[in-house]
C-alpha cells in the first residue's frame, strides 16, 4: 500500500505543471495595470543622436495573461531626451563667450501592443520576453542661436510612424496582487525620412487585478 501511495504521489507531482507558478493561473488574477520610469538611451547615427542623449522614459501599461505563460499587453509611453549643449557647441564653433544657446526639448510618445512569454523561476521570481509594435510621434525642437544683436534658430520637426520593437525583463512578485520589474528593451521608429531608435530601461509596479 505505501508502494502504491509513493507511485500515486510521485505520478501527481511529474504531472503538475510547471506553468501553475507562472504569471497567472486560472485561480490568480488574469488583468494587470502598471507605472513605470526609468533612463533612456538615443542610439544609432540618426538626427535624435545628433544633438540629443540620455534621457527619461514615463508610462502605463494594462495587461492580460490569455494562457498561464503568454501576455497581452497594450501602453503609451513619453521620453525626454536631453540636450548636449557643448557638443553642439564644439561641433559648430559657438564659443560660450559669444553665443548663448537655447532649445525647446526632443521628445517621443508611443503607444503600442506587445506579446510576452513568461518563464517562471520560482512563485517569486519570472524572466519573460516579448515584442512591440505601435505608432510612435517625434518631435525633435528647435535650437535658437544669439550673440546679443542677432538670434538664429535651427527649426525642429515633428513626425509620427510605425515603431518596433522587442524587450526582456524580471519581475518580482513578493505580494499576492502587486510585483516590481525592471524591463530592458530596443525600440525602432520608420518616422519619413530619418530613423529613431533608442533603448529604454524600465522600472516599474505592476498590480493584479
Amino acid at each position: 500500500m505505501k508502494t502504491l501511495l509513493l507511485i500515486i504521489s510521485t505520478l501527481l507531482l511529474v504531472s503538475t505543471p510547471i506553468t501553475s507558478i507562472a504569471g497567472s493561473t486560472d485561480d490568480e488574477p488574469r488583468f494587470t495595470l502598471g507605472f513605470y520610469t526609468g533612463p533612456v538611451v538615443p542610439t544609432g547615427e540618426e538626427r535624435l543622436t545628433d544633438y540629443w542623449g540620455i534621457g527619461f522614459i514615463t508610462g502605463f501599461q494594462s495587461g492580460y495573461f490569455i494562457t498561464e505563460n503568454i501576455q497581452l499587453r497594450a501602453e503609451i509611453d513619453y521620453s525626454m531626451f536631453s540636450f548636449r549643449r557643448a557638443r553642439f557647441r564644439e561641433e559648430n564653433n559657438y564659443p560660450e563667450s559669444q553665443y548663448k544657446i537655447t532649445n525647446n526639448t526632443s521628445s517621443t510618445m508611443v503607444l503600442s501592443g506587445a506579446a510576452l512569454y513568461y518563464l517562471p523561476l520560482n512563485r517569486e521570481f519570472l524572466l519573460y520576453a516579448g515584442i512591440n509594435g505601435g505608432m510612435m510621434y517625434v518631435e525633435i525642437g528647435d535650437i535658437n542661436v544669439g550673440d546679443g544683436d542677432e538670434q538664429l534658430t535651427a527649426s525642429g520637426s515633428s513626425k509620427s510612424g510605425f515603431s518596433a520593437g522587442f524587450s526582456g525583463g524580471l519581475e518580482m512578485r513578493f505580494w499576492p496582487s502587486t510585483s516590481l520589474f525592471s524591463e530592458l528593451g530596443y525600440r525602432y521608429g520608420y518616422t519619413p525620412r530619418t530613423r529613431t531608435h533608442y533603448v529604454p530601461l524600465k522600472l516599474g509596479i505592476n498590480v493584479y487585478l
